[in-house]
């Protein structure tokens, strides 16, 4: 401190330069931190030519990784509702009205808002996401790893 004040005698003159000091301090971590953000939104949410081909479009510009699941390029999957359950296989139609068959084995995974669930409780209504192969005999049809049952949308407020 007191080479500081050899250098610099004006109280004044040190309080103002402390003040400059610490705002280009709180400028700098700033600047790091929006700069991290941004990298990450980038990487967090490519666009749809750059997500899993087939997998279909959630409406936020980008499909989740399930990298425990699928190996790149080897992707298969649908986004819909079920419009029908006759186990091992069901019936579900995505919101451009295009109907998949979801064939499920003792392998596939299917998780709910609580965490993994049994295939019995796919019911007729629920919206679902679907990873999977296509099946060998149709292109219509998905032999199914994963799926994922959506929660409800909640209801939106009536437009006056």
């Amino acid at each position: 401190m007191q080479t500081i004040e050899r250098y610099i005698p004006s109280k004044t003159l040190r309080v103002i330069l402390y003040t400059l000091a610490t705002i280009f301090a709180v400028l700098f971590i700033f600047g790091i931190g929006a700069q991290f953000g941004a990298r990450h939104a980038r990487f967090t949410f490519r666009p749809e030519p750059l997500s899993m081909p087939g997998f279909g479009h959630f409406g936020f510009g980008g499909a989740p990784e399930f990298p425990h699941l699928m190996r790149p390029g080897d992707g298969h999957g649908f986004v819909g509702q079920i419009s029908s359950v006759a186990l091992p296989t069901i019936t579900a139609v995505s919101h451009d009205g295009a109907t998949s068959t979801i064939l499920l084995t003792n392998s596939t995974i299917v998780r709910g808002a609580r965490g993994n669930e049994s295939s019995t409780t796919l019911s007729h209504g629920d919206m679902i996401v679907v990873l999977g192969e296509p099946h060998s005999s149709s292109t219509d049809e998905i032999d199914a790893r994963f799926i994922r049952i959506l929660p409800p949308p909640s209801p939106q407020p009536a437009q006056n």
